[in-house]
C-alpha cells in the first residue's frame, strides 16, 4: 500500500482565505491566520490505497503519533505508525478504544477507569429517565456499586440494585415500584422475594402475630379426641392444617404454618396432661382397689 505522509511543514496544497500573513519559518512552528483556518490534505492520485495525516517524529527520526485516515474508511491514532492503531472511528461513528473495529457507539477493548467529583456515573437514556451505574466512593474498601433504573420513563418511579460493603446487597424502589425481587422467576405473584429454586440459609427469623398462647386460656374451647378423630376421617388431615392439595398449589407462610404447628402442640400437650390426670385418678383407684382386695383376702385367711 502507497502511503502519503503529509507534514504540515511539507504539506503539498492548503487554502488559507481571509489573512495572507501566514508564518512558515525554516525552523520553529508553522502559523495560518484565518477567520476559520483549515488545512486539507488531498491525494494527487486515485491508485493503490492510501493514508491522509500527520505523523510526528522524535529529535533522531523516530515516528511518534500518528493523527488522520486510512483508505476512505476509518479515522485513527496510531504510535510509531497508521498500522498501530490506539483509537478509531469508523464512518458510522463508532469510536473504539484498543480495538480497529469497534461494533458499538464505545467499544473498549481492555480495562476502564474513571474517577474524580461527579465523574462515578454512567447513564443511559435521557437525563432522569433511563438508567445508570454509579460508584459510590474511591476508597477500595468503602466504595460501592449502584444499578438504577427508572419506571415507566418518569423520572420519578424508579429501582435501585445496591452492592455496599458496610449494608450489603439491597433492591428498593420509588414512586410505583413495588420493589418485588425475583430469582430464577419474573413472577413474584405479589411476594417482596419469590425464588424459584433451593434456599439455603444458617437462620431465618420470622416476624408474625397471633402467636397461640391463646390455648391455655381459661375460655379456650379444647376440641374434642372425638371431634378430631372424626375431622381425620372426613378430611384426611388436621382441623386448622391445609391439605397436601392446598400446599401443592399455593404453598405456605412460613410463620403462619409454624404458629398452627404450635397450636397443636399446645393443644396435644394438654391432652397429655388431662390424660396425665386421668391415669393419675386410674392409678389412686387401682391402688385402692388392689389394697382392698388384700384386707379381703386376709381376713378371708383368718376366718378359715
Amino acid at each position: 500500500m502507497k502511503g502519503l505522509y503529509m507534514i504540515l511543514l511539507g504539506a503539498v496544497s492548503f487554502t488559507a482565505m481571509g489573512q495572507t500573513n501566514n508564518n512558515f519559518p525554516v525552523t520553529g512552528s508553522a502559523t495560518i491566520y484565518d477567520y476559520s483556518p483549515m488545512l486539507f490534505l488531498k491525494r494527487n492520485t486515485n491508485e493503490g490505497g492510501f493514508v491522509q495525516g500527520i505523523q510526528t517524529q522524535l529529535l533522531d527520526g523516530t515516528n511518534n503519533w500518528f493523527y488522520g485516515a486510512v483508505h476512505e474508511g476509518k479515522w485513527t491514532v496510531g504510535k510509531g505508525d497508521y498500522q498501530n492503531e490506539k483509537l478509531t472511528v469508523l464512518n458510522n461513528g463508532n469510536v473504539g478504544v484498543g480495538t480497529d473495529n469497534p461494533l458499538a457507539n464505545l467499544h473498549v477493548n481492555g480495562i476502564m477507569r474513571w474517577g474524580g467529583h461527579n465523574a462515578n456515573y454512567l447513564y443511559s437514556g435521557q437525563d432522569g429517565i433511563g438508567a445508570y451505574f454509579e460508584q459510590v466512593g474511591n476508597d477500595a474498601d468503602k466504595s460501592s456499586i449502584r444499578f438504577q433504573t427508572s419506571v415507566l420513563g418518569t423520572g420519578q418511579n424508579y429501582s435501585v440494585f445496591s452492592i455496599d460493603p458496610e449494608k450489603g446487597f439491597s433492591f428498593f424502589s420509588w414512586g410505583n415500584g413495588n420493589s418485588d425481587v425475583g430469582i430464577g422467576t419474573s413472577d413474584t405473584k405479589g411476594y417482596k422475594l419469590a425464588v424459584n429454586g433451593k434456599v439455603r440459609a444458617h437462620e431465618i427469623k420470622v416476624e408474625t402475630a397471633n402467636w397461640p398462647d391463646y390455648v391455655f386460656a381459661k375460655d379456650y374451647k379444647l376440641p374434642t379426641l372425638q371431634e378430631t378423630e372424626k375431622h381425620i376421617k372426613d378430611k384426611g388431615h388436621l382441623p386448622g392444617i391445609p391439605s397436601a392439595g392446598e400446599v401443592k398449589a399455593n404453598g405456605i407462610d412460613l410463620g403462619e404454618m409454624n404458629a398452627k404447628l404450635l397450636k397443636k402442640i399446645e393443644e396435644l400437650t394438654l391432652y397429655l396432661i388431662e390424660k396425665d390426670k386421668q391415669n393419675q385418678m386410674l392409678n389412686k383407684r387401682l391402688q385402692k382397689l388392689e389394697g382392698d382386695n388384700a384386707r379381703i383376702l386376709k381376713q378371708l385367711k383368718h376366718e378359715k
